[in-house]
């Protein structure tokens, strides 16, 4: 055997060390999020979920809420307390047992999200049909990239704190992270049937809008991807049978946005200006609030990752950065436009 072969075949990481790596991180994940998970009572909105989980399924969804016998509107959609008016039945109505299917959906997102970044990665690398070592060390390489994205989904302060709430967060982010796969296969993988793709981005798609309206800033920009797609594989009756199918689905929680969007400005949230929200944006992200974000050695590791992030969007083929831009920067554009042209929509990264 000659040196090289040698120390390629020790850099090729086997199978089973692959899956015990992404297990102990998904494990020390969890570990993260359900440490002193019940240390601190209710806030505000949180306890909004133990009252509304507790009504009967016919009242969940009028989104109706009696708060000292006066009816209260919801600004959200049901789906995620019909998930907690069943999860209550199984782990009991502690703060613990309230917050923990947040824990169960974030720790979900980690192996979600390292398979969607593996395949993310080939688009970053070009194989040769002549060079097979290549080709194993590329797929050893997107196998690295995979567990890196794993660890930083799990170590990730925002998602953390996503988990150890009693709302609707972590689910939301699951969904439209499933959704975006689905997404991003379609474009990738022509053997799959494109209906199938269709049916299922719209089921995750549908139950994410249903988890909270923020996910239509992503299901629009997404949008015109599928339309795309659709129309240069010739499946126009699909086209058409995705609309209704949207219209649909939106027809019963329209009316609720559109009150909303039109009401009088809420409580709490102000006008921010744009520089102000992607630096919020970006820190809460990031490394987190109880960061220093005025130190050197911060801003630099910042500055450094912000530009292999841009390196990576730019060398992208062109449809890899548009699915890349989409999915960073659709809901935050989504909520800046929608701030400027209708009221204040943002209250911070935690919301």
């Amino acid at each position: 055997m000659l040196q090289g072969e040698f120390w390629y075949n020790r850099f090729v990481m086997k199978k089973r060390v692959r899956l015990g790596i992404l297990l102990l991180i998904i494990f020390g994940g969890y570990a993260l999020r359900v440490h002193q998970l019940d240390r601190f009572s209710f806030w505000l909105d949180e306890g909004l979920t133990p009252l509304r989980s507790s009504y009967a399924v016919r009242a969940i969804l009028s989104n109706v809420i009696v708060i000292q016998a006066a009816n209260s509107q919801d600004t959200h959609p049901p789906l995620y307390y019909l998930l907690i008016h069943l999860t209550r039945q199984l782990f009991g109505t502690s703060d613990f047992a309230f917050r923990y299917p947040s824990v169960l959906l974030s720790v979900l997102l980690i192996p979600v999200l390292a398979r969607f970044g593996r395949k993310v990665s080939v688009a970053f690398i070009r194989l040769t049909t002549k060079a097979r070592r290549r080709e194993d060390i590329t797929l050893t390489t997107e196998h690295l990239f995979s567990l890196l994205i794993a660890l930083l989904v799990a170590i990730n302060p925002q998602q953390i704190w996503y988990a150890q709430e009693a709302r609707m967060y972590s689910q939301l982010v699951l969904l439209m992270a499933v959704a975006s796969y689905i997404l991003w296969d379609a474009w990738h993988n022509p053997a799959r049937p494109l209906w199938q793709s269709v049916m299922g981005y719209a089921v995750f798609a549908g139950l994410a809008a249903y988890t909270h309206y923020t996910a239509l800033f992503l299901i629009v920009g997404q949008s015109p991807m599928w339309l795309w797609l659709l129309w240069r594989s010739g499946q126009k009756r699909l086209i058409l049978a995705g609309g209704a199918g949207a219209v649909v689905a939106v027809m019963p929680f329209a009316p609720f946005v559109i009150k909303r969007l039109l009401g009088p400005d809420e409580t709490s949230y102000f006008p921010v200006a744009p520089q102000v929200f992607i630096a919020d944006i970006v820190r809460g992200f990031g490394f987190g609030r109880t960061v220093d974000y005025t130190h050197p050695s911060i801003t630099f590791l910042l500055l450094m990752l912000s530009a292999i992030l841009l390196y990576g969007i730019w060398r992208a083929q062109r449809a890899t950065r548009l699915f890349l831009l989409i999915y960073l920067l659709a809901t935050v554009f989504g909520l800046m436009a929608g701030s400027y042209i209708f009221k204040p929509m943002y209250l911070g990264p935690h919301h």
